[in-house]
């Protein structure tokens, strides 16, 4: 008799478990179909807990990530575009233009960056001058950093004047 009420609550305990780790990925899913930049992934191992119990919710969710993963890399293009727009403006100076992304958290984020060349040091007015084009373009200087450049969400272009 203790058995059998083992057994029973050790399939009730299963079947609640199942059923929280469904009802998580099905509010992943819907948060990733709101958010198109979301970088929605499961290890490989729960996407196969996922495909033996839910064929459907698999499904959407595979759909989800395909759709999502193009829209991040056409993102990142466009991006990195700008960033190249910047590098041809400025190219006068030395600099490197570095467009950077970070997707690991959410929201994810992107950096573009300038990279002032180690072996050139700009004269007074050349600087002066890199500074107002900079400004111009919507650079922003970063005291941390000690560089200039802009960070936005994924899915927020640069308030830029190319």
């Amino acid at each position: 008799m203790a058995q059998e009420w083992d057994e029973d609550e050790e399939n009730y305990s299963m079947k609640k478990l199942k059923n929280a780790f469904l009802k998580n990925v099905k509010n992943y899913v819907q948060n990733a179909e709101k958010d198109k930049y979301l970088n929605i992934s499961l290890s490989r191992d729960q996407e196969k807990k996922l495909e033996q119990l839910d064929q459907e919710l698999y499904k959407k969710y595979l759909e989800v990530k395909k759709r999502n993963f193009a829209e991040r890399e056409k993102f990142k293009k466009e991006i990195e575009k700008i960033a190249e727009e910047i590098q041809k403006r400025l190219e006068k100076y030395g600099v490197k233009v570095i467009a950077d992304f970070d997707e690991r958290g959410y929201p994810s984020y992107y950096d573009i960056y300038i990279i002032f060349p180690r072996n050139r040091r700009l004269s007074r007015d050349e600087f002066n001058e890199f500074v107002s084009k900079a400004k111009a373009i919507g650079l922003l200087f970063n005291p941390q950093e000690k560089t200039w450049g802009y960070v936005g969400k994924f899915g927020e272009y640069p308030p830029f004047k190319l």
